[in-house]
């Protein structure tokens, strides 16, 4: 008869908002047990898109090479980095790594360092 209801109306339309919730997620992957994980918390409205796009971004900084992986080496680099740079610039600067190889190989702890 060529009319909707208003209740086809709004199905359609969370079809749709669902759709771009997936588009923006999956982004030209394919559907994973993770990438389906991800669907399902978002539909559930368990995570928001800015939660997954944070979570993103902070396996892909662990994911040195950028396999879609992330393995111990790839792992402990991060821990290591994160240890070694005190002042969080994302870079070690020579007096941070001195200041590392002291503790890591002449056993000096933090109460040692303020003495000398």
């Amino acid at each position: 008869c060529g009319v909707v209801c208003l209740t086809t109306c709004s199905a359609v339309l969370m079809a749709l908002r669902e759709a771009e919730k997936m588009k923006m997620v999956m982004q030209n992957r394919p559907l994973d047990w993770g990438a389906y994980f991800q669907m399902t918390l978002l539909r559930l409205n368990k995570v928001s898109i800015s939660d997954i796009e944070l979570m993103r971004k902070a396996f892909d900084e662990l994911d040195i090479n950028q396999d879609g992986y992330f393995d111990k080496v790839e792992f402990m680099a991060h821990l290591l980095l994160r240890e070694m740079d005190t002042d969080d610039s994302g870079f070690v600067e020579v007096a941070e790594f001195l200041l590392f190889a002291k503790r890591a190989f002449m056993g000096m702890d933090e109460e040692e360092e303020e003495d000398s």
